[in-house]
């Protein structure tokens, strides 16, 4: 956790709510009050205890000033902005080290910094030459090492300066002193060459807000206020440049510009012109987006269409039909004694678990064969075993529908099938999505619009799979085929797999084809436009897929959430995100690097990082979906060829993936399987695709083996069976 994070965090934690804390190329610590967004800019070199003070005059404003917005216009006619910078500082600063006394003394070290490096330019000036509100702010930060003079008049204002308890309190004070201000008299100061130069200060400082955030605190308990400075008023607004003194002639003869030239802060000016001198101007600037509302109605399509289509599709291809049933029925043949099997080891071992978790008890009913031990015993009430119930399981999976899943497609879908059956004979309630690029009016109305089709206002609510507004992040269009339900009944259930089955077939017999013994080839037929394999859109199908979780969970009431992807490659991905034209459109805008594109979910006050490299930003959304759904988050990834890319190692495996692919490549030589914790799910599954084919073995048993030697072939056979069949391993490893 970089240091940006930890006082993020540390803000959060201040004002007791969560906050939204950004960190950004901007000239000055800014606090939307109404939205509740912290905006910090970007210093070079800042101590931890000022960085520290910062937060807590921030949070100060966070928790202490109201939104004035409405009055302002009228209260700035009365008084300069500055003045109530230096007041409103005064009180939060107090309130906030009364509330937490542990920041007094970061208050103290950092406005000691700040003092070391003449931020309110006192250095080589007498004290009595500064106006009145000056020396208030002097003593506010340095009173207690650096005496300011004042007037017995002036020491009643002083004084409720430092206990005022409201914001209208600091209104009423503020336009007393500005009272007094104009009739007040100090000695003629004329103005030197400023005595901080920018060599003197190079190191130390970070974040600060609409008031200043900075404060040298003075250690003058809790009737001590100190407060940052700053040019922007507590609302984020920046303020007015001043302008030449005019008379507008409303109250006092005097305009807010008139006013501050004529009696404004001399010190809060300073501390601000200054403290800008400080920001990093090589910062990277960050584009901060939220996450844009998935439109559910739109990116998913029901197991009813799905189920609907495909058999309109397939019914007037006789043979072909006749061809695939047969293949089903075998595969089911040999796959269903495995899944039985398999059932009844998942029962056993849930058992054995949950009597391993059973406790023993008292009932409160006197077991009468030990009262004649009441003397001896003081245990005579009878006893029960407690088992602790089983939660209730749900399963969610997505797949990946590409096209580099050609290769993959019949043995991921056997894989697939044997998940499913064997969720059916347990009783966990699931759902089979793909994800793809494809327009949802391809499928619904047959319409054969091209996945790249401009055709289309993709950020129309009612033709798009997110509703898009202003500062959202761009998500490409995806949609979610939910195939198979258990929802279904037995008859559609197997109607839908027999289907699915139908596709996988297309994919492992499209080779065939193409040789030269035609008689081998089997019956054909096309798969539908819109379930042919496509792109990629593995980052909106996360997004996506979290709504359908959380609605999953919650329709099924849901204890264990699994959710499991299967795919074999990176994510298509952009910089994107929605704003505004100058015609009030929503339309799309660039970002010069992916990785200065942050994510807000602002419903759980969670930001996903952006990233370097398409596999950073699918890892950092893989990491907010567990935070989302509360959900098990199980992934299956696929790759080609004898080994993998050195891009896919290093994505997968993290900073060390050179000697974590080792480790793991040697402990997969017998289970064919490389695991990652790395790649932002809790367990990732890293294996050849031909291992997903499963390719039972026949028992070899004769007449001339031994006893041993059966049992012996038998046990292998059994064994490759079982190990055959990944994706099932695996899943009942993490439920059982």
């Amino acid at each position: 956790m970089d240091k940006r994070e930890q006082k993020s965090n540390l803000a959060r934690l201040l004002a007791t709510e969560n906050i939204t804390v950004e960190h950004n190329n901007v000239q000055t610590a800014q606090f939307d009050i109404v939205n509740r967004i912290l905006t910090l800019p970007v210093w070079k070199e800042m101590s931890n205890d000022l960085y520290d003070m910062l937060c807590g005059h921030e949070v100060g404003h966070a928790l202490y000033t109201p939104d004035w917005s409405k009055e302002k216009d009228s209260i700035v006619k009365k008084v300069p902005h500055s003045y109530l910078n230096v007041l409103e500082d005064i009180r939060i600063d107090r309130k906030i080290k009364q509330k937490y006394p542990g920041l007094k003394s970061s208050y103290f070290k950092g406005q000691g910094e700040l003092r070391d490096r003449g931020f309110f330019g006192t250095k080589d000036r007498p004290l009595n030459t500064f106006k009145f509100i000056d020396r208030i702010n002097i003593y506010s930060k340095n009173g207690s090492v650096e005496p300011v003079p004042f007037s017995d008049e002036e020491k009643i204002l002083l004084d409720r300066a430092l206990k005022t308890e409201t914001f209208d309190d600091v209104v009423n004070l503020a336009i007393d002193i500005a009272g007094y201000a104009k009739e007040e008299k100090t000695p003629e100061w004329e103005n030197q060459s400023d005595d901080f130069q920018e060599g003197d200060f190079d190191d130390d400082m970070e974040e600060q807000e609409s008031s200043g955030g900075n404060n040298d605190n003075q250690e003058q308990d809790e009737e001590d206020t100190s407060t940052p400075e700053s040019g922007e008023n507590e609302s984020g607004e920046e303020e007015t440049k001043q302008e030449e003194k005019t008379s507008s002639g409303s109250e006092g003869g005097y305009s807010p510009d008139s006013l501050e030239n004529d009696i404004g802060s001399e010190t809060d000016k300073k501390f601000n012109d200054k403290l800008k001198q400080f920001n990093d101007k090589e910062a990277r600037h960050f584009v901060y987006t939220n996450l844009p509302e998935p439109n559910l109605d739109y990116a998913v399509v029901d197991h009813k269409i799905i189920l609907d289509k495909l058999n309109s599709n397939y019914k007037k291809y006789t043979d072909f039909n006749k061809y695939a049933f047969s293949e089903f029925n075998k595969f089911k043949k040999e796959t269903m004694p495995i899944v039985n099997y398999m059932v009844k080891e998942f029962e056993m071992k849930k058992s054995a678990d949950e009597y391993k978790r059973a406790t023993i008890s008292k009932t409160g009913v006197i077991n009468v064969n030990k009262l004649h031990a009441y003397k001896y015993v003081d245990d005579i009430f009878k006893k029960m075993t407690v088992i602790p119930g089983s939660k209730n399981h749900g399963v969610v999976i997505i797949l990946d529908h590409s096209g580099s899943m050609g290769n993959s497609m019949y043995g991921t879908m056997v894989q697939l099938f044997n998940l499913t059956m064997f969720c059916k004979q347990v009783g966990i309630p699931f759902e089979v999505y793909s994800f793809t690029d494809i327009h949802r009016k391809s499928v619904v109305n047959d319409e054969h619009i091209s996945r790249w089709s401009t055709d289309y206002d993709i950020l129309d609510p009612n033709n798009a799979s997110f509703k898009f507004k202003a500062k959202d992040k761009w998500f490409e269009n995806c949609l979610l085929l939910n195939w198979v339900s258990s929802k279904q009944s037995l008859k559609q259930y197997n109607n839908a797999m027999l289907n699915l089955y139908k596709i996988a077939l297309e994919y492992r017999n499209y080779n065939l084809r193409f040789t030269s013994n035609v008689d081998d080839i089997p019956p054909h037929a096309p798969t539908p436009h819109w379930a042919r394999l496509g792109g990629t859109p593995l980052n909106s199908a996360i997004v996506i897929t979290a709504e359908v979780v959380k609605r999953f969970q919650s329709n099924y009431n849901i204890q264990k959430m699994n959710t499991i992807f299967l795919t074999d490659g990176a994510s298509h991905d952009s910089s994107e995100y929605v704003k505004y034209d100058q015609d009030g459109k929503l339309i799309k805008d660039y970002s010069n690097n992916d990785s200065s594109v942050k994510i807000r979910d602002n419903k759980i006050k969670y930001e996903i990082k952006g990233g370097d490299y398409r596999s950073n930003k699918t890892t950092n959304l893989l990491k907010w979906f567990r935070v989302k759904t509360n959900s098990q988050l199980i992934g299956f990834y696929l790759y080609s060829g004898r080994t993998m890319s050195y891009w896919d190692k290093a994505s997968l495996f993290g900073k060390d993936w050179y000697n974590e692919y080792d480790k793991q490549r040697k402990l997969a030589l017998k289970s064919k399987v490389m695991i990652s914790k790395k790649a932002g799910y809790e367990k990732l599954f890293i294996t050849r695709n031909t291992n997903l084919v499963i390719e039972d073995e026949e028992l070899n048993i004769n007449e001339n083996m031994t006893v041993s030697q059966m049992k012996r072939n038998f046990g292998k056979t059994q064994k490759s069976k079982l190990a055959s069949r990944v994706m099932l391993n695996k899943f009942i490893e993490l439920v059982a």
